[in-house]
């Protein structure tokens, strides 16, 4: 992959995200948050496995636009989730900053345990790729799980 294209992964990620915020919207309006969120987790968690398996610049490119869409996606309807769940709303702006508060600790150790990932494997990627992969595909049975608690009702809209 040329340097060039190499610098506009980025934009391509990021594209993806903003038409993965927009459409995952709709979606949810249609589905419901939770069944959106947990499809967006789950699709993001795959895609980044399937990572150790591109080899191509045009399979990086696609991985970036896909990934891109599906984390967008994730990232947005955290807050609309929360705000389905809470009765009184007098108290939505104290739980999405729990919300928040408790998601900076996986911010805040994700580095830290990637770099080292990254160090203890002499310059590999595929022990970070595992590590994040893994714990997008926990985050979203965590999410599957908050929704079965809310309605046991496999197809119902929640």
């Amino acid at each position: 992959m040329s340097l060039y294209m190499a610098d506009n992964l980025l934009a391509v990620l990021n594209a993806g995200s903003f038409v993965g915020r927009i459409v995952s919207g709709f979606m949810a309006d249609k589905l419901g948050s939770f069944n959106i969120t947990f499809i967006c987790a789950l699709c993001a968690g795959i895609i980044l496995m399937c990572l150790h398996a591109i080899k191509t610049a045009t399979g990086i490119i696609v991985f970036s636009a896909l990934y891109g869409f599906f984390s967008g996606g994730l990232i947005s309807l955290q807050s609309a989730c929360v705000a389905q769940i809470t009765s009184d709303l007098n108290m939505i702006g104290v739980k999405i900053g729990l919300l928040m508060a408790i998601c900076s600790f996986g911010v805040l150790t994700g580095s830290p345990i990637g770099g080292a990932l990254i160090s203890g494997t002499s310059g590999s990627f595929y022990a970070f790729i595992d590590f994040a992969g893994i714990i997008l595909l926990f985050g979203a049975f965590l999410v599957l799980s908050a929704r079965l608690t809310i309605d046991r009702t496999l197809f119902k809209i929640v």
